[in-house]
């Protein structure tokens, strides 16, 4: 018998940064979905824009659509979705199964800032630290040995 195993897509989009004056992405995160607007114009494929009207979006995003298991917007905070989507890992790692949570993106894209967070607002990282402490030291009888790896 084999165990199911998931891996689950979660998105976090990030504040537009100053210089990306151009660029804007519409979050839906009930529909789980993403776009790429320039200058209120849907991105094409090719990386031009056009001006288009609501049925051409629509074909254009379900010719081009994307599913993930959770959006976050860019309002959304680290410990939030922590919560959601890091924190069962947490746990199941306590229980003696391995677990990974990573951060893919390209440069300038919140990794970091998703991960280590500042003291205002921890990232996951700070947020796993805290869990797995607080369940070792309420935990009687046992005895842990905890090995993090960070790269």
């Amino acid at each position: 018998m084999t165990e199911k195993s998931n891996i689950e897509v979660a998105v976090r989009m990030r504040p537009i940064l100053p210089f990306e004056d151009e660029e804007c992405w519409l979050v839906n995160a009930k529909a789980s979905s993403i776009t790429s607007m320039v200058n209120g114009r849907i991105a094409n494929k090719y990386g031009g824009d056009r001006q288009t009207t609501k049925k051409q979006v629509q074909a254009e995003l379900n010719r081009l659509s994307f599913e993930y298991d959770y959006i976050a917007d860019d309002s959304c905070r680290s410990e939030a979705i922590y919560r959601q989507k890091c924190s069962g890992i947490v746990q199941k790692a306590l229980k003696g199964i391995n677990g990974t949570i990573c951060t893919y993106g390209q440069t300038c894209s919140g990794k970091t800032y998703t991960m280590l967070g500042v003291p205002q607002a921890p990232g996951f990282l700070p947020c796993a630290l805290r869990e797995v402490f607080k369940t070792v030291s309420s935990e009687d009888g046992w005895e842990y040995s905890v090995e993090i790896a960070y790269l």
